[in-house]
């Protein structure tokens, strides 16, 4: 339930930007991240009754999840976590697509461009920035971009 979102806190949480709307409700896509290193989709209905209900949720993190982030289509969510990883997840089955690793700190921030062609993560010390291809090919369709930082 939505009282007990995340074990141990919710870290961060985004909309995404695709929403149904009819003449009596609005749907509402959620995805949630936590100190309990779990990934979850959320469905917010609003409308004659709002109601808040859990879609899916999956491990994301070793340690904790710190940041989740929706691309412009809403069909990816890039997770930051303690584990030094930035991860890419489609949405919102969460088939975990590609690990992206190289930093010495823990992840505390993702996004992606607004144009949907990179994902980027950044720790205490360090920004990296990948390209992102075509998000459901193999991993030899992204590359790290060069840090300008």
């Amino acid at each position: 339930s939505a009282d007990d979102a995340h074990d141990l806190g919710v870290t961060s949480m985004e909309f995404s930007p695709v929403l149904e709307k009819s003449a009596v409700e609005t749907c509402y896509n959620l995805a949630t991240c936590g100190n309990d290193g779990y990934l979850r989709a959320w469905k917010l209905i609003s409308g004659r009754q709002n109601r808040l209900t859990i879609k899916n949720e999956t491990f994301a993190h070793d340690g904790n999840a710190m940041c989740v982030s929706f691309n412009v289509k809403g069909d990816l969510v890039s997770t930051a976590g303690g584990d030094k990883k930035v991860k890419l997840w489609s949405y919102p089955d969460f088939t975990n697509l590609r690990v992206f690793s190289g930093f010495d700190r823990y992840v505390t921030c993702c996004c992606f461009t607004r144009d949907g062609a990179a994902v980027l993560g950044a720790s205490r010390l360090a920004l990296k920035a990948w390209r992102i291809v075509e998000a459901r090919e193999t991993d030899s369709d992204s590359e790290e971009m060069e840090n300008s930082a």
